[in-house]
């Protein structure tokens, strides 16, 4: 009797939100997907325990030697159990190895073939609307596309139309604690909804809505339309006018935008997909939902802090122990081979390419690196003939060697004795 009130209440619960949303087939379709991945990600948690190889641990403590206060090392074995600790409780700044909570959580909550989209609209009141959501392709071919459907679909009872481009306000284009040094560069580009190839050239666009607007100004005016070109707010926009959709433009799925954060440190397109899957342009209220769903999963609230999605902030903070069991949910994802496949390979592809060479064919590396000043990072998947093992490493420290990573990888795939 209580299984069929149980079932009862399901069904009823999704008639009311098929109700309320029969016109956003995209918004059930992501709602009951979400909902299942939550099931399955619950019933399938990593399940570790603390099981130290004091012969790779050794090994590991002679090898940092005096870096140790200033370095943090976790290591999983195969069965996801720690088997080698040093300072793993201990809170560091990531830098981008902070990419693989905001990439983990877009690819759970979205799912791999997600896709930004950006619409372009006639609305019954004479004007035309173009709103995005932060697809880092879109470039000056797709605003000549815009140009051609206004063409082909004029209002002849407003001789004189505007377009309306629809963005957030310009406090929220970057993470508070982004340096100003590091805006300006192209790694620090601003995170708006309308971005021309990711709002950065040799260095950041510092005003996109701008340049948006006037390239847009300028392509109508040269294909002889009399359209103004104005701005406004995303929230003003009014999704209960009568409007015509003329096109909808997509991005490439989401697993390929997670190569560009993983394997290229894409800092834009790890900041797009933390604010599309949180839902909000507010860093603080996107990082909050972040947070919100590391410690869903089963990580302390103790063992991180966001400022950001992508580790430009120094602000962040977080334990290998934290970033170690992320690895391990994800290696038991539904989604999993979508994840491990984003990161970069080791002599390979990424930015990995040219670091850290395995010289053993036998041996790979799929990992995540991260890079600030005084800090380092490097965090994934060892593969040797004896199993996957999950690696994560962070040193902050003024003085770094550059060969410490490399030399930790070598005795974490050498070790025999761990098994």
């Amino acid at each position: 009797m209580k299984f069929k009130n149980f079932i009862f209440y399901i069904t009823v619960v999704i008639i009311i939100i098929s109700i309320q949303y029969r016109n956003n087939l995209r918004f059930l379709f992501l709602f009951f997907n979400s909902t299942y991945t939550d099931l399955y990600s619950l019933v399938n948690r990593p399940t570790s325990v603390t099981n130290i190889c004091y012969s790779l641990q050794n090994k590991l403590i002679n090898l940092v030697g005096a870096n140790y206060k200033n370095i943090a090392i976790t290591i999983l074995d195969s069965n996801h159990n720690i088997i080698s600790d040093i300072n793993g409780n201990k809170l560091y700044i990531p830098a981008s190895n902070q990419k693989l909570y905001s990439s983990a959580y877009a690819l759970h909550k979205l799912g791999p073939l997600f896709r930004l989209e950006t619409h372009i609209y006639k609305n019954s009141r004479g004007y035309y609307e173009i709103i995005g959501s932060g697809d880092p392709d879109i470039s000056l071919k797709d605003i000549k596309i815009f140009a051609e459907l206004i063409k082909k679909n004029r209002f002849y009872s407003y001789p004189k139309s505007s377009l309306i481009l629809y963005e957030e306000p310009e406090n929220l284009w970057w993470p508070e604690s982004w340096s100003i040094p590091d805006r300006k560069e192209d790694y620090g580009a601003p995170i708006t909804r309308l971005a021309l190839n990711g709002n950065a050239e040799d260095f950041a666009i510092q005003n996109p809505l701008l340049r948006f607007k006037s390239i847009s100004s300028s392509i109508l005016l040269n294909s002889n339309l009399k359209v103004d070109v104005l701005t406004n707010m995303h929230s003003s926009f009014n999704e209960r006018l009568n409007r015509k959709l003329l096109l909808n433009i997509t991005s490439a799925p989401l697993y390929m935008l997670l190569n560009l954060a993983n394997s290229e440190s894409h800092n834009f397109s790890s900041e797009i997909l933390l604010r599309n899957t949180s839902n909000s342009w507010n860093n603080k209220i996107a990082t909050q939902r972040l947070s919100n769903w590391v410690e869903s999963i089963g990580v302390d609230k103790e063992e991180f802090y966001f400022a950001d999605g992508s580790g430009l902030s120094r602000d962040n903070r977080t334990t290998t122990n934290a970033l170690s069991y992320v690895l391990a949910f994800m290696d038991k994802h539904r989604y999993s081979n979508y994840y491990i496949s984003s990161m970069s390979l080791i002599g390979i592809r990424g930015t990995l390419r040219n670091h850290y060479d395995m010289n053993n064919s036998e041996i790979s590396f799929l990992g995540k690196s991260g890079t600030l000043s005084d800090v380092r990072s490097l965090s994934g998947y060892l593969y040797t003939p004896s199993g996957k093992t999950i690696v994560s490493i962070i040193h902050n420290n003024k003085i770094l060697d550059s060969s410490i990573f490399s030399n930790i990888l070598s005795v974490v795939s050498s070790e025999k004795n761990c098994s």
